[in-house]
């Protein structure tokens, strides 16, 4: 069978905690930091190895975390991969 590797990205280590209890992130590495900041982003890229088949930027509202984020994890993505983005109509603040 096909094996998937899961990788969560959050800022909130309160947030990783809960999903820790409920069981959220069970078969998942989590990752933490900051998207509106370029080596957080890298550092993610570095510890997971990228070369992903989806990503689901659920992150920060703000447009500079999206384009950051963006920026920095579109070219880990593998052909003919998805990148979705989540909350776009909500970013109108830089």
């Amino acid at each position: 069978g096909e094996h998937l590797d899961l990788w969560i990205a959050e800022f909130d280590p309160w947030c990783v905690e809960s999903y820790h209890k409920a069981g959220i992130t069970t078969g998942a590495t989590v990752l933490i930091g900051d998207q509106g900041k370029h080596a957080h982003l890298q550092s993610w890229v570095n510890q997971s190895g990228g070369s992903f088949h989806v990503i689901v930027d659920d992150g920060g509202h703000r447009n500079y975390q999206i384009k950051n984020s963006f920026e920095v994890l579109w070219h880990t993505l593998l052909p003919g991969g998805y990148y979705f983005i989540e909350d776009l109509q909500i970013g109108r603040e830089w």
